[in-house]
């Protein structure tokens, strides 16, 4: 099976800044090999994530059976993920570039429905990346959508 999905994104005060809790934050599982959150402007005293007002992120996988029975639940994928964060208004203490640039990655991964709900193993290597990025090679989640 060939998957292909993709996010657009932008939002603006009505007067006000966008305060950070609302802005889009990327990494994670929407671009596999960039840790939760991983991507984009950050804080330059702690390094966390600022988040952006201005995001777009797409997938291309493919998944199919992993030479077992269908009735095991065990897939496997190959995957390519996009995308980036940014505009934050640039307040103080926010690192640069705050850009559009691309990050992606490339990967792989085994899924496997459980009875105790699906288990989900990515590895992940980023293709693109900015020196402020945090990367995070290996996933793995239990219970959410595989």
């Amino acid at each position: 099976m060939l998957g292909v999905k993709g996010r657009v994104g932008h939002i603006s005060g009505l007067g006000d800044d966008v305060t950070q809790s609302e802005r889009f934050f990327l990494g994670g599982r929407d671009v596999r090999g960039f840790d939760l959150n991983g991507i984009g402007p950050r804080d330059t005293g702690s390094g966390g994530a600022v988040g952006g007002n201005n995001i777009y992120s797409g997938t291309i996988e493919v998944v199919s059976n992993l030479g077992v029975t269908k009735d095991a639940g065990v897939r496997w994928t190959v995957f390519s993920d996009f995308g980036s964060v940014w505009a934050t208004d640039f307040p103080s203490g926010v690192t640069k570039p705050d850009d559009e640039t691309m990050r992606s990655s490339l990967g792989f991964g085994i899924l496997w429905n459980t009875v105790i709900g699906p288990l989900s193993f990515y590895w992940a290597k980023p293709l693109a990346e900015q020196s402020h990025d945090n990367t995070k090679t290996f996933q793995f989640s239990i219970g959410t959508r595989l």
